[in-house]
């Protein structure tokens, strides 16, 4: 994967997880658990997929 096309998904996912986070800490939604584990885990694919792209590539 490119760069540069890692760092809009990441953005994405990014995204993602601040506004499941910012709904969670205003009281926007009353069900905090699954808001929660929304932001936990984009908060996980954002750091995968910056860390996986810039490992080397074969060939």
């Amino acid at each position: 994967m490119q760069r540069r096309a890692a760092a809009t998904y990441a953005a994405f996912f990014a995204l993602i997880a601040l506004a499941a986070w910012a709904a969670g800490s205003f009281g926007l939604v009353s069900n905090q658990t699954g808001l929660r584990w929304i932001s936990v885990l984009s908060g996980i694919t954002v750091f995968l997929l910056v860390a996986l792209s810039y490992l080397p590539v074969r060939g």
